[in-house]
């Protein structure tokens, strides 16, 4: 799915034109969405420069979007005229410090194109035996092009705690509204990453949502990792709703992975929608997945 390119003659230096993957920060914004196996890959330039200790930066310049659904699908293929410029900074071992700005014009569709501005800072700490991670992010995004006018707001804030193989934590996401006309739109993430693996969320709904969730990890017997992660979500603008509430969702994975690097996975998502709102229906799903390394 990629086909590109590459300049490395100068130390530090990552030049790149054509069909390429392109991941930045936690694939919130700009992602691949590598769980499908068709992944989305993006046709353009790109320059990624870490010739300084810490330092990464990153710019593209993209003319299309090649989704998950595939070419010969309708929506398939989007037109772009996109800027990306993404810059991130590891201070210490106490974590990155990233700033980005991203001027997406999906030419396509023009209500998933917007102008997004944001910082984040993501990492981890190790003290007496235990493990504390916290990630911390904020962006204001706006239209852009031809788009439609609107303003909408977005934070992350999570912690977890890792001790004696087990990790705990909490985070709230936060997708705004524009007046409950328009919610704050990520169209080129790995949607899937985020709020529930039901998918209910792959477009934010017009009130905004509230993504508050709870993380629990463990290592079972025979090398089988537990992932299980529980959802509230909330209209983050409840202008004229009859309920905030969105819903809830429990979602639950056991992956093996094996010494060739094969691995197999079993996932479940179980959404409960909430009457009288925007997500009413309930949503279950259920995977098994393979992979093998070659």
């Amino acid at each position: 799915n990629q086909a590109y390119l590459s300049y490395k003659g100068l130390e530090g230096l990552d030049l790149r034109g054509g069909r390429q993957r392109i991941l930045l920060d936690n694939q919130r914004f700009v992602g691949g969405v590598g769980w499908r196996q068709n992944e989305q890959t993006y046709d353009g330039f790109s320059g990624t420069y870490t010739g300084v200790e810490g330092l990464t930066v990153f710019l593209a310049r993209i003319s299309n979007v090649n989704r998950i659904v595939g070419n010969e699908s309708a929506g398939g293929d989007h037109t772009h005229d996109t800027n990306l410029f993404n810059v991130g900074y590891k201070i210490s071992d106490i974590g990155t410090l990233s700033a980005y700005y991203y001027d997406i014009d999906n030419l396509d569709a023009l209500g998933a194109a917007n102008e997004t501005m944001g910082l984040r800072f993501a990492g981890s700490k190790k003290t007496d035996g235990m493990s504390f991670g916290y990630e911390v992010e904020f962006a204001d995004q706006s239209e852009t092009g031809d788009a439609p006018e609107y303003s909408a707001s977005y934070y992350h804030l999570g912690g977890s705690l890792t001790t004696n193989g087990l990790t705990f934590g909490l985070a709230q996401e936060s997708l705004g509204s524009d007046g409950g006309d328009k919610g704050f739109t990520t169209g080129l993430a790995t949607l899937h990453k985020f709020q529930g693996w039901a998918d209910v969320f792959l477009g934010t709904p017009d009130e905004g949502v509230v993504d508050t969730y709870f993380t629990f990890k463990a290592g079972l017997p025979g090398g089988i990792g537990l992932l299980v992660m529980y959802h509230q979500f909330e209209a983050e603008d409840d202008t004229g709703l009859d309920t905030s509430d969105l819903g809830s969702e429990i979602d639950l994975a056991l992956t093996k992975k094996f010494k060739n690097g094969a691995s197999l996975q079993l996932k479940y998502a179980d959404f409960s929608g909430e009457e009288g709102s925007s997500k009413a229906a309930d949503v279950t799903k259920l995977w098994l997945t393979a992979a093998a390394a070659f």
